[in-house]
């Protein structure tokens, strides 16, 4: 049996409730508002490009490209076959990249966290 880990504080300054391991940073109560502020400072996906137009193109993207491209080889090597569900932008759009086909690829949820995680520092 592994040892249990312990909760720790909740992160918010002068919060004194402690969180569970595996639920994040904050409590329920500031994780919430943590949430909201996240929400209304990123936009609606539609002001981020990602509107009528984006589902369009995703779903040809994914009609051509109907199987994960999986660029980190986690799928093993016997070439196992996962459908992709997601299309992810190679260069993404806030670093100047573009909605051509040749910036996309088509990618199943574990290999789209895995690289978003490890673009943008989250899970660390």
């Amino acid at each position: 049996m592994s040892p249990q880990m312990a909760p720790h504080p909740c992160s918010q300054q002068g919060c004194p409730n402690l969180v569970a391991p595996g639920e994040g940073r904050y409590c329920p109560e500031h994780a919430r508002v943590h949430q909201q502020q996240y929400d209304a400072q990123r936009g609606t996906s539609a002001k981020r490009g990602y509107g009528a137009r984006w589902r369009k193109i995703r779903a040809r993207k994914l009609a051509r490209d109907p199987l994960c491209e999986d660029p980190y080889g986690v799928h093993g090597t016997g070439g196992a076959v996962v459908e992709a569900t997601e299309v992810d932008h190679i260069v993404p759009k806030r670093d100047g990249g573009s909605d051509r086909m040749e910036n996309l690829q088509s990618l199943c949820k574990s290999c789209h966290s895995r690289k978003t995680a490890l673009e943008d520092g989250r899970w660390g």
